[in-house]
């Protein structure tokens, strides 16, 4: 990784001590910079020692020094839906798959989605096509079984959506991959959640477009697994502990 970009990291929410799908983020970190049972026992200790109230940390890797640093940060309040602003931002990120270097210009879209009274904006490529929201991974539910998700070559390799997506697909669902991106019509013509390692799923009840609020189609199942609150519910079931293990 080039010098001048900022450190690698990853962040997520931890509540008693347990993440969901820790595992993900410590191969995110990998994926960067080799990570060895030292380092990994230095990362749970420090999650550890953060206390079992719910928190925000993250665990960024310092080229300067060659370690890893946990932050704690403070929870905050998750709404379990949301607004979604329908004017997509052309992606700019200089390095797309990594989380880290862009973390500046994300938190300047998160910005403009916020002065249009939405909770997040969606980042699109030259041609239009949806690559994956400002901090979160997509999930389309295109047809009666059928789920639609990102293949985007610029979209960042999600923590937590794998885990859902074994979820749905074990209640039923097919899934497609969108290697183009997804479309703006698609997305507004069907129930859309979105999914990242902080808020976990979240389903968008509204879009904001200009001045305009409109409600957005909402996901109808007989079964009342297939609702984003029993995700959550599961993701925290299976949610594992940062307890050192060596």
């Amino acid at each position: 990784m080039a010098a001048h970009l900022p450190a690698v990291m990853t962040s997520f929410r931890m509540i008693n001590n347990r993440v969901c799908n820790f595992p993900a983020h410590l191969t995110r970190l990998a994926a960067h910079r080799e990570l060895s049972r030292e380092d990994e026992h230095h990362i749970r200790l420090e999650l550890l020692r953060l206390g079992p109230a719910a928190s925000n940390p993250k665990v960024e890797y310092q080229p300067a020094t060659g370690n890893f640093v946990v932050t704690r940060r403070p929870d905050r309040p998750i709404p379990d839906t949301l607004t979604l602003w329908g004017h997509p931002i052309t992606d700019q990120r200089i390095a797309p798959t990594v989380k880290g270097p862009d973390l500046m210009w994300l938190a300047g879209c998160q910005a403009q989605a916020r002065r249009h009274h939405s909770d997040e904006a969606l980042l699109c490529d030259d041609q239009g096509f949806i690559v994956e929201a400002n901090y979160a991974s997509i999930v389309c539910f295109t047809g009666p079984d059928t789920i639609t998700i990102s293949g985007h070559p610029r979209a960042l390799a999600s923590t937590t959506l794998p885990a859902v997506v074994h979820y749905l697909t074990g209640h039923g669902y097919q899934v497609d991959t969108a290697v183009d991106g997804l479309q703006l019509a698609q997305l507004r013509a069907h129930p859309v959640w979105l999914i990242n390692a902080f808020a976990g799923v979240r389903e968008v009840t509204h879009w904001r477009e200009y001045a305009t609020t409109a409600a957005a189609p909402r996901l109808t199942s007989p079964s009342t697994m297939i609702h984003h609150t029993a995700v959550n519910r599961w993701l925290w079931r299976n949610a594992q502990s940062v307890a050192p293990t060596m």
